[in-house]
């Protein structure tokens, strides 16, 4: 999400002034760091909750031989969590 973006969002009525590119990145990984707490901790490796985490914030992957490979995996996994991280916003149960 660039700059591009916030300068159309900024024209949005009812969008906040105080809303940036920071702020939503950082809310989005508060949310997304509870979210893999909740899990047991063999559920999902260290190694793959850092490429999740990477994908989702659009950041460049650092990628070793194996691991390309397991980039569609590691995709729909991540779209399951944004799944449930939007289902617990619409229910009111993220934090704001």
């Amino acid at each position: 999400m660039g700059p591009a973006i916030f300068v159309t969002l900024r024209l949005v009525q009812g969008i906040p002034s105080w809303q940036t590119m920071y702020k939503l990145r950082h809310t989005f990984n508060d949310r997304f760091s509870d979210m893999m707490d909740g899990l047991p901790e063999d559920l999902l490796r260290t190694a793959i909750e850092t490429r999740m985490r990477n994908f989702l914030n659009g950041w460049s992957p650092t990628y070793e031989q194996g691991e390309h490979y397991g980039r569609r995996f590691v995709q729909t996994k991540a779209h399951e969590f944004l799944l449930k991280l939007q289902n617990l916003r619409a229910q009111g149960a993220a934090r704001s």
